[in-house]
C-alpha cells in the first residue's frame, strides 16, 4: 500500500507542462529544494510546499486545504519538481494520448528529435550514461507509427544564424546584450517577471520552432500533404517544451511534445522485447541503414547544432559563425572564461566569457539554472552586465539536464558530465562545425521562404504578462 498523507491539502492543478495532485503529496519537500525559481516553498515535514504567488488577487490562497494555483505563480514549467517527486503528486502533462488519437484520425505523425534526446532515450532504454542511440530511436519511432522523423539539429542551424544576426545588429547599435530565446522555461520567466528585457530577447524561434515551421509551411507543400493532415511532435529532453508547443505564436506549426522518458516508456509498453534492447552494436548497425536515418531534406546538420544541448553550446555556435564570417579558424580562438556566480546547492551558474575574433572582442555570459538567470536579469536591468550575448537555460547543465531525461541518482551525480562529453563527441564527428556551413538546409530555407515568410514562420514574438 502506498503511504497516506497526513495533511488536508487536496485538489488538482496544472499548467501546460505539469500537473499537481495535492492529495498524493507526502510533504517530503524535494520539489521545493529542486525548484530554482523559488515557486515552490518548503514547509515543515509532511506539509505540501506553498506556491509563491506573483500577484495580489488570487483565486485561492495557501491554506490548510488549498494551494495557490500554479498559473498564478512564476512557474516556468521546467518540470524539475516532477523529476524528484516519488509519489506521483507532480507529473508531466501527457501529449502522447492526443498524438495517437491524431494518428487514428488519419493524420501523418512527424517526429522531431532534439540533440539531448538521443542520449536520454539511450539511457532510458538501458545503455550507459553518455551513450547515444539516434538510429535506434529513429527506427523505433517508425515502428510505433511515426510517418516521418526529422532532426531538430537542422532547425538549430537556422536558429543560430538568426541569433548571430541579432547579436551583430545589437552590438553595432549599442543595444545589447542580445539574449537567446531557445529555452521555453526562460521565455515563460521573461514574459512574467522581466518583460522590460523582451526587446533584448532574440526573435529567432527555438530550433524545434524553426523546424516545425519549415515542415508545415514549406516541406508539406513539397510532398503534397495538407498542413491540417500533419501532426508534429517534439521528442524532447525538456518538459517546458510542452508549454512552448501550446504557445499561440507557434502552436499552428508545433502540435505536441513528449519527453525522452515518456517515449522510452511507450516503446517498452508497445514494442516487442527484442526491439527494446538498445545496444551500441545495434546502434552502429542501424546507423548504416536508411531505416535508422532521419528523413530528408533536414538530415544535414552542423557539429555546432549538437552542442545546443549543453550549457554554453548556443553561445558557442554563434561565436563559430562570427569567426567563420571573419575568416578566422574557430579552433585558433581562445575563449577566456570566468565563473561570476554560483549557487552551490543547485548548481546554478553564470560564466562570463570573452574571445578575440580577428581583432574584435566578443563578450558573453552563459547562465544555467534559475538562480543564475535571475542574477543575470537583475544585472542587465541595472546596466551592469555589459556583454554582447547572454545565453539562458533554465535547467542546470542545459538541455541535457532537462526534467524529461532519465534521473541520475545522487551517487552518480558526477556522471552527468558524460552527457556533455558525448555531445562534444557528436560535434567533433560532424564534417561541418559551423551553422553557416550547412548550405543544404539553409539553402532549402532560402528557396522556400522569402523575407516576409521567414519572419512569419521562423521567428516569434513575446508578450508581457503583467499581473495585478
Amino acid at each position: 500500500m502506498p503511504p497516506k498523507p497526513s495533511h488536508t491539502v487536496t485538489g488538482h492543478d496544472h499548467n501546460h507542462s505539469i500537473q499537481f495532485d495535492w492529495s498524493k503529496c507526502m510533504g517530503c519537500g524535494m520539489c521545493a529544494t529542486k525548484c530554482t525559481f523559488g515557486v515552490l516553498v518548503k514547509q515543515p515535514p509532511k506539509i505540501p510546499p506553498f506556491v509563491q504567488p506573483n500577484r495580489e488577487k488570487l483565486s485561492q490562497e495557501n491554506t490548510d486545504k488549498t494551494r495557490v494555483l500554479i498559473d498564478e505563480s512564476e512557474c516556468t514549467g521546467c518540470g524539475q519538481c516532477s523529476l524528484v517527486c516519488n509519489f506521483g503528486s507532480i507529473t508531466p502533462i501527457d501529449h502522447l494520448v492526443d498524438t495517437f488519437k491524431a494518428k487514428e484520425a488519419g493524420k501523418k505523425l512527424v517526429a522531431m528529435i532534439a540533440p539531448s534526446t538521443r542520449l536520454g532515450v539511450a539511457e532510458a532504454m538501458g545503455m550507459p550514461i553518455g551513450s547515444t542511440a539516434m538510429a535506434q530511436l529513429v527506427h523505433c519511432l517508425r515502428l510505433i507509427g511515426f510517418d516521418y522523423v526529422f532532426d531538430v539539429d537542422a532547425g538549430a542551424d537556422k536558429t543560430t544564424m538568426d541569433d548571430y544576426a541579432e547579436v551583430i545588429e545589437m552590438k553595432k547599435e549599442g543595444k545589447g546584450p542580445a539574449i537567446t530565446s531557445c529555452c521555453p522555461a526562460w521565455i515563460e520567466l521573461v514574459e512574467k517577471e522581466y518583460p522590460d528585457l523582451i526587446p533584448n530577447v532574440s526573435t529567432a524561434r527555438s530550433p524545434i520552432g524553426c523546424l516545425a515551421g519549415c515542415i508545415k509551411r514549406g516541406w508539406a507543400k513539397d510532398v503534397g500533404i495538407a498542413v491540417e493532415d500533419l501532426y508534429t511532435v517534439g521528442i524532447m529532453p525538456c518538459i517546458a517544451k510542452k508549454t512552448e508547443s501550446q504557445r499561440q505564436q507557434i502552436h499552428q506549426d508545433y502540435d505536441a511534445s513528449c519527453t525522452s522518458n515518456e517515449i522510452a516508456a511507450y516503446f517498452k509498453k508497445h514494442l516487442p522485447p527484442e526491439e527494446c534492447k538498445f545496444t551500441q552494436e545495434r546502434e552502429e548497425a542501424l546507423a548504416k541503414t536508411e531505416d535508422g536515418q532521419c528523413d530528408l531534406p533536414f538530415r544535414r546538420i552542423s557539429g555546432g547544432s549538437n552542442i545546443f544541448g549543453k550549457t554554453g553550446g548556443v553561445c558557442e555556435t554563434v561565436l563559430r559563425v562570427i569567426a567563420r564570417n571573419a575568416g578566422v579558424d574557430w579552433n585558433t580562438c581562445t575563449v577566456n572564461k570566468e565563473e561570476t556566480f554560483k549557487h552551490a546547492a543547485s548548481g546554478s551558474t553564470m560564466t562570463n566569457l570573452s574571445v578575440d575574433i580577428g581583432g574584435t572582442i566578443i563578450t558573453g555570459a552563459v547562465c544555467h539554472g534559475g538562480y543564475a538567470i535571475r542574477h543575470a536579469c537583475e544585472l542587465i536591468r541595472k546596466g551592469e552586465l555589459k556583454v554582447d550575448v547572454v545565453e539562458m537555460m533554465a535547467c542546470v547543465g542545459g538541455c541535457l539536464g532537462g526534467a524529461g531525461q532519465p534521473k541520475i541518482p545522487p551517487a552518480k551525480k558526477l556522471e552527468m558530465d558524460k552527457r556533455r562529453v558525448m555531445l562534444d563527441i557528436l560535434d567533433q564527428q560532424t564534417d561541418i562545425r559551423a551553422a553557416n556551413e550547412n548550405t543544404d538546409v539553409l539553402g532549402w530555407i532560402d528557396k522556400h521562404f522569402d523575407h516576409q515568410g521567414a519572419h512569419q514562420h521562423l521567428h516569434t514574438y513575446f508578450t508581457p504578462r503583467y499581473q495585478n
